[in-house]
């Protein structure tokens, strides 16, 4: 009986502590609420729709193409883009200056090895390309210096420059980006060199025997880039197959200029190189939007404010890009008192996801600043691309950026420069993987359109 009425007495204790406990707890958050001042109060919403923003294709401004290490050679017939030309030219440097080829000197042949990136190439994989080279007949140049007279910063996309029309080498070829190459030591019998993938177009015997003969040009860079200008290299237009872009590494050990020869002692090579630092170098983009599909010519042609409902285009090579214009942030101002907690803007990818045609990898965003007198990245991509996002999401097919900062600094200034920003491919100047984005009300599916959401407090 006696340790009956303890169990007891203390079941009763600990009953009474649980129950006070319970009774005196409260939510944390709401602590205080009933007698906060409403002014002081600060509430948390959801919008997807407020901020009314209209979403177009415009054109791409032409792009910087100067000193990439990515050589970019292809052409496209894109039934969407229309059609697309790449070529580059570039400047060649002596390996080695005043070279000493031995005695009783005899010219072999002369070619041009261009090694692939790792990626290869983007487009079809069975249609057989034909490359050509020309020489050049006008110099690359860049002076920055103003008192010099003629200035050149960089060169551009559409930037052409001068060669002899006579091709010195053509080369048709199925390009196999992904495949070592043996060659044979022409030196040593039965032996064999792995390299990694590249091609080998012959050039004229002239154009070897030319350079071989010109010991003075040899002597150093600078009298050999007087007499010899570089390279310009094209590809014959593909017709009735999609085609494809190659990619090439001009820092590539296997991209070079070789001149083979013989002496009185044995058979031989000596290497022209491109160097990163110092060969000046262009890709050139050639875009034909006239065969495009006619809903990217209508955006094109700007023929209504409603020409992004359905689709919208982003294509890299100097093609088009989105032009996002946030006229109906008025909406937003009118609230006064609004801080955005987190904004992002989707973008959905409209057609299937295809390996073999893979879309963009990652998107950039950039707006105007009257300050520096030139388009600049947004607030958000300022903080990397790990907080701005832009990159695509195979899963859900989309793609996600954020706009947090910029849609704050556009509620407080309402004088900034521009109420557009700008959405492009990440690389367009060396990539070619195109995108097609529903619009901002698709007929087809609605609930897939580009959108707006919003997390903002009013205080």
């Amino acid at each position: 009986m006696k340790y009956t009425r303890y169990y007891f007495l203390w079941f009763v204790i600990v009953t009474a502590v649980t129950i006070s406990l319970t009774a005196c707890h409260k939510d944390p958050s709401k602590v205080g609420f009933n007698i906060q001042p409403d002014s002081d109060k600060i509430e948390l919403y959801s919008d997807d729709s407020t901020v009314l923003f209209v979403s177009y294709t415009i054109e791409h401004d032409s792009i910087s193409t100067s000193g990439l290490e990515t050589l970019v050679l292809g052409s496209i017939n894109d039934p969407v883009f229309g059609s697309t030309q790449a070529a580059f030219n570039t400047q060649f440097r002596l390996s080695q200056v005043n070279p000493f080829f031995g005695k009783d000197v005899t010219f072999d042949s002369i070619c041009l090895h261009l090694g692939y990136t790792k990626d290869g190439l983007w487009g079809d994989s069975i249609t057989f390309m034909t490359a050509n080279v020309y020489v050049l007949t006008d110099s690359l140049w860049l002076n920055s210096d103003t008192t010099a007279g003629a200035t050149r910063d960089n060169y551009y996309a559409t930037d052409v420059i001068g060669f002899d029309p006579v091709p010195i080498g053509t080369k048709t070829f199925l390009p196999q980006p992904f495949d070592s190459v043996e060659t044979k030591r022409f030196w040593l019998k039965n032996t064999q060199d792995m390299h990694a993938p590249f091609i080998s177009i012959k050039l004229d015997d002239k154009f070897g025997q030319d350079i071989l003969n010109d010991t003075a040009a040899l002597i150093s860079n600078d009298d050999f880039l007087k007499s010899f200008y570089g390279l310009h290299v094209d590809v014959t237009p593909i017709e009735g197959a999609f085609g494809k872009m190659l990619y090439f590494n001009s820092s590539s050990p296997e991209t070079r200029l070789v001149l083979y020869y013989t002496n009185s002692d044995s058979s031989a090579s000596y290497s022209f190189v491109i160097d990163n630092k110092s060969s000046l170098r262009f890709n050139e983009y050639k875009t034909d939007h006239s065969t495009a599909c006619a809903d990217l010519q209508n955006q094109l042609a700007g023929t209504s404010p409603e020409v992004g409902n359905q689709r919208l285009y982003l294509q890299p090579l100097n093609g088009v890009r989105i032009k996002v214009n946030f006229s109906g942030i008025e909406k937003l101002r009118e609230k006064k008192n609004i801080a955005i907690n987190e904004a992002k803007l989707y973008l959905n990818n409209a057609e299937d996801y295809d390996k073999t045609l893979p879309p963009v990898k990652d998107m950039t965003m950039m707006m105007y600043s009257s300050k520096y007198g030139k388009e600049i990245v947004t607030p958000d991509s300022e903080l990397g691309m790990q907080y701005f996002g832009g990159k695509f999401d195979a899963s859900k097919n989309r793609y996600v950026m954020r706009i947090t900062r910029y849609l704050q600094k556009r509620i407080l200034n309402p004088d900034m420069d521009d109420d557009n920003i700008y959405i492009s491919i990440t690389g367009a100047s060396f990539i070619a993987n195109r995108v097609v984005l529903f619009g901002n009300n698709p007929d087809d599916e609605p609930e897939q359109r580009a959108k707006i959401r919003i997390l903002y407090s009013e205080y």
